[in-house]
């Protein structure tokens, strides 16, 4: 039986009929955490700051609306293990600058943006990450409008953080000027 059926009546039960989870939310602590962030977050937030949820009465996510197209270039002259990484997790974990090292011990986005919502911080609040490891937490507390502070005693942790953190708002123009 398709694992998805299986599961259908359990979302049905915690969300309703209007609710449609991303196709990636196939894991318990997954559903639990969407299950989480829905009862959280302010009804009116919803659509705005969710993690795990594709739509809602057929309006999509921002998450949704701003992950689900990939560039070409994302495919050019990848392998397609590098390939199916993207695309299997192009809502946990396949967007933004998370992709731009695989760090072992690495967070889910999806799964840190889930808690930051479960957890209330609002924009213009600061969250400390003092073992920041690759940054996930910091990435996706600004792609929120969330303050940060990342620390990692690693030299190169702190390099792929700052790179990270900045290629997120490289100007575009500098880069075509490299052609």
């Amino acid at each position: 039986m398709n694992e998805f059926l299986k599961i259908k009546p359990v979302i049905h039960e915690a969300f309703g009929d209007n609710i449609e989870l991303f196709p990636s939310v196939n894991e318990l602590f997954e559903l639990e955490l969407a299950h989480l962030e829905y009862k959280c977050l302010p009804k009116d937030q919803l659509l705005k700051r969710t993690a795990y949820i594709k739509s809602i009465d057929n309006q999509f996510s921002k998450h949704y609306l701003l992950y689900s197209r990939q560039p070409e270039t994302l495919h050019e002259n990848r392998s397609a293990s590098t390939q199916a990484y993207f695309e299997e997790g192009q809502f946990s974990t396949g967007y933004a600058t998370h992709g731009l090292f695989p760090y072992r011990g690495k967070f889910h986005p999806q799964l840190i943006k889930g808690l930051i919502n479960i957890l209330g911080i609002e924009n213009g609040e600061t969250i400390l990450d003092p073992m920041a490891g690759s940054g996930t937490t910091n990435i996706e507390a600004a792609l929120m409008g969330i303050n940060s502070c990342a620390i990692d005693v690693s030299p190169f942790c702190q390099l792929m953080i700052k790179t990270k953190y900045e290629a997120l708002t490289i100007d575009l123009n500098l880069l075509k000027k490299l052609d």
